[in-house]
């Protein structure tokens, strides 16, 4: 059975999320309770999971949005930058 003095968190996803959460735990670590973050291991799992098995718009996509982008830059801009 818990101790009354742990608090139970349940915060995953974006740092939105997280970086709230972990302030307010930090307030209470500081008043002497315990605290049990709930989620963070299976958040962390199914997210990984989901990255990885959408690599072509997770890291394929941005890089070839960005290889298009310094091409047409380079070409918009010629030889005409200075030296």
């Amino acid at each position: 059975m818990a101790d009354l003095k742990t608090i139970y968190i349940v915060a995953g996803g974006t740092g939105g999320h997280v970086f709230p959460a972990k302030r307010v735990a930090q307030k209470y670590l500081n008043n002497g309770f315990k605290i049990n973050w709930i989620g963070i291991y299976a958040l962390y799992c199914k997210e990984t999971l989901r990255f990885l098995s959408v690599y072509g718009q997770t890291i394929i996509g941005p890089v070839v949005t960005a290889l298009l982008f310094l091409v047409v830059l380079s070409l918009a801009i010629g030889n005409e930058r200075p030296s």
